[in-house]
């Protein structure tokens, strides 16, 4: 839930009236992701976000290795960049390293771990070099340094939030209560993650809840144990996402929707100055976004255009459309990577916060399609990457996989396929459409899941475009892997 409030800046005097604190005036809010979960969600929120993680001894050192592994799985679905602009500013707060300090009165700081930034891996990295720290828990100074850093590189226009993971053990409970008032008083919204045995309704909870953003219920998502945590990381963090993000999105449900209706959206808040002939179509009386861009992408085939664009109003929106050579390398390119999509012709993006840029599927340029064969069921692997999975566990690693060119995989000219052959060869597919096996490799069905939610937390789409070296050599490897049963596997036809 999304909360505007308004606080007091001069008080009442004489007969002066003030709103009261739960009137229009002064307070709004609305529900947030209200659609139904997929479980691929990833953030695309205009929000600067600070994670506090817990390094205290209450933790104990592998409980703080979960954690780590944990707050690393949550970064990844914030997408600090996406459709070409910039979405989620994070940074790392640690806290679990307090002390009594030399006078005796002051405590240890938080440790600033890494300041907000746009760049992910930076944010990573510094996740992975933090430090188990066996102090106890001094929640309060991580909530003030969260505030010092969104003083220092917070932006005005997006939302600030503080999101705790820990185990709920907090010293200094008065203290604690004293600074989230502050951060509430500035209207920073506060998460917490909390780990622990204890129900719901203990007092620890009880009183994490009462320092959670209200209503709580959508702020606070409880893990009954380490164990449980590390046994679904992947479900845990997507709870977290969806209840704290104020615009998750699921990229798998956009790609379902772009290969239904044949077009993508490429760029938010903008155009590309690249496109030289435009036309104007004029106002869809529509607020509804759907309907409004199937209606402009029909005007855009009828003029045989390659892009549109929407402009949004409050309750109607306007339609350009344009000409621009649109290329199926360059339209993969497009879906394949939404965090920094090129403005061709020698273009740049312009700003327009209002407007979101659109483009056409290149139906005449398929070569799958001019070869005559379909894909129904599969994925047209054709001009993109094939990854091939070197790994022996089940468990995702980046480094097990490896990618190869179109071009080096297939060859220039052939229609890729990720193919349903259900017990028959690549041969056997290709010649059903008259077509000659260039290559076939067993695909890596297995492990494919977890590659596309990695890829989708990239900001890229997901694939099926796959291959498992170990298991190609399972069957015969004659006519380049042509003559291998499978009910999937990867096709080259010519």
């Amino acid at each position: 839930m999304q909360q505007i409030r308004k606080h007091v800046v001069r008080p009442t005097r004489g007969d002066g009236k003030c709103p009261t604190a739960t009137s229009a005036a002064r307070y709004r809010q609305r529900a947030c992701n209200t659609h139904d979960c997929q479980g691929d969600e990833v953030c695309i929120a205009n929000q600067d976000l600070v994670v506090a993680v817990d390094g205290s001894g209450s933790v104990q050192s592998a409980g703080f290795d979960i954690l780590k592994t944990y707050t690393e799985t949550v970064v990844s679905r914030y997408q600090t960049k996406y459709y070409g602009r910039n979405k989620v500013k994070i940074g790392i707060c640690q806290f679990g390293n307090g002390e009594i300090m030399a006078d005796g009165k002051s405590i240890t700081p938080a440790i600033n771990v890494q300041a907000l930034t746009f760049s992910k891996n930076a944010v990573l990295d510094a996740v992975k070099g933090m430090t188990f720290k066996k102090g106890f828990t001094n929640m309060a100074q991580a909530f003030a340094t969260a505030e010092n850093m969104f003083t220092q590189k917070s932006r005005r226009s997006a939302q600030q939030a503080v999101l705790v993971i820990s185990d709920g053990k907090p010293s200094f409970s008065f203290e604690t209560e004293s600074q989230v008032q502050q951060l509430d008083d500035k209207s920073v919204m506060r998460y917490f993650v909390v780990i622990n045995d204890q129900g719901m309704n203990s007092d620890a909870m009880t009183q994490i809840k009462s320092w959670a953003s209200a209503p709580w219920s959508t702020n606070v998502v409880h893990v009954p144990g380490l164990e449980q945590l590390e046994g679904d990381i992947q479900t845990w963090t997507q709870k977290a996402v969806t209840k704290f993000c104020p615009q998750a999105y699921s990229p798998g449900t956009r790609e379902k929707y772009e290969h239904a209706y044949k077009m993508q959206k490429v760029y938010s808040g903008g155009w590309c100055s690249g496109v030289h002939q435009w036309n104007r179509k004029g106002w869809i009386n529509t607020r509804n976004r759907g309907k409004a861009r199937r209606i402009c992408r029909k005007e855009a085939e009828r003029l045989d255009h390659q892009i549109f664009t929407l402009i949004k109003t409050r309750n109607r929106q306007f339609c350009w459309t344009g000409k621009l050579p649109v290329s199926p390398t360059l339209y993969d390119q497009w879906f394949q990577d939404k965090t920094n999509p090129e403005c061709p012709n020698g273009g740049h993006w312009v700003q327009d916060s209002r407007e979101d840029f659109y483009a056409l599927f290149p139906e005449d340029d398929q070569v799958c399609q001019a070869m005559g064969i379909g894909v129904d069921g599969g994925e047209d692997c054709t001009g993109k990457d094939v990854w091939h999975w070197t790994g022996t566990l089940p468990e995702f690693n980046r480094d097990d996989w490896t990618t190869e060119t179109y071009d080096s995989w297939g060859g220039t000219g052939t229609c890729v396929v990720h193919a349903h052959t259900n017990g028959k060869t690549c041969k056997d597919y290709c010649a059903s459409f008259g077509k000659t096996c260039h290559r076939g490799q067993d695909d890596a069905q297995q492990q494919v899941n977890e590659l596309t939610y990695w890829l989708q937390g990239q900001g890229k789409a997901g694939t099926m475009c796959t291959a498992w070296d170990e298991g190609h050599e399972r069957q015969t490897t004659e006519e380049n892997g042509c003559l291998q049963s499978w009910q999937t596997q990867l096709c080259a036809c010519k």
